[in-house]
């Protein structure tokens, strides 16, 4: 399948590449984290997109490590959680490195 054009943005946009950058820093932010959209789980389960090391299933080298892998929203705020989710799969790849 190949794409012929970027829906939503005028091709001179999608062709500039000065133009581009203006734009994804005009309208690209954050407003919260979604949770909970790639669920963890084993194989066999079929709503787990997700292996327990945040590897999404049916991919070579494709992890998620985002609040989209909580299973439950935390009562704290999410950003340390995200960062100690981070780590740990960071950990989990170094070691599978050769």
């Amino acid at each position: 399948m190949s794409y012929q054009r970027v829906a939503g943005l005028a091709d001179e946009v999608v062709d500039s590449d000065e133009q581009l950058k203006a734009y994804m820093r005009a309208n690209i932010g954050t407003f919260g984290h979604a949770s909970g959209t790639a669920p963890i789980g084993p194989d066999g389960d079929s709503n787990a997109v997700l292996d327990q090391n945040c590897k999404v299933r049916g991919t070579d080298n494709l992890y998620v490590v985002d609040a989209s892998v909580f299973s439950t929203i935390p009562s704290a705020s999410p950003n340390l959680t995200i960062m100690m989710i981070g780590e740990r799969v960071s950990e989990w790849l170094k070691a599978t490195v050769h």
